[in-house]
């Protein structure tokens, strides 16, 4: 049984399924939460400065340098978009089966959701931001626009250890380029 593929917007909870697949991984989804204005904030953080040093230094500095801090910016967009664009883990509503049945699925215990007043896994957590129910729910972040889950908990940590290498990696070439002229 396979999930249909939307191609126009439609709303899962308080996240928008732009277009893609359920339960699958951006570039073949992209879902985006609802603070989806701080989440293109945050790329717009993190490209600025990085072109603005790159476009000022290239010509002063040697090649290898805006080259070092191009890639760091690539790897970190890439991990930033993962996390922002991707299913975080949606526990879905499994509407054919009866609620008895599914109370224990797989060797899955559920229980129900208080808020959602559907069965979800007992390591599933409702978000109220985003008004649904989240497999391995470890925070509601802001600044990717949507939940951090089972899903995308790894890609976030990636993100943030690519981010703080790249802001070093700025923060020194900046500091390089001023005091050498």
């Amino acid at each position: 049984l396979t999930t249909p593929c939307y191609c126009w917007p439609r709303y899962v909870g308080q996240h928008i399924l732009l277009c893609g697949r359920k339960r699958t991984y951006f570039p073949m989804q992209c879902m985006i939460g609802p603070d989806w204005p701080c989440m293109c904030l945050t790329y717009s953080l993190i490209l600025v400065p990085s072109i603005v040093f790159m476009w000022k230094a290239l010509g002063d500095l040697h090649w290898a340098v805006p080259t070092v801090i191009g890639v760091s910016l690539f790897a970190t967009l890439c991990a930033f978009s993962i996390t922002a664009c991707s299913d975080p883990g949606i526990v879905y509503h499994a509407s054919d089966y009866s609620l008895n049945a599914m109370r224990i699925e797989g060797g899955i215990q559920r229980i129900e959701c208080g808020q959602c007043k559907m069965l979800r896994p007992t390591t599933a957590s409702h978000c109220y931001e985003c008004k649904l129910c989240i497999e391995g729910l470890d925070h509601h972040c802001p600044w990717t626009g949507k939940c951090i889950g089972k899903r995308t908990i790894f890609y976030f940590h990636a993100f943030l250890v690519l981010l703080c290498i790249h802001i070093c990696l700025v923060l020194v070439g900046t500091l390089y380029f001023v005091t050498s002229r």
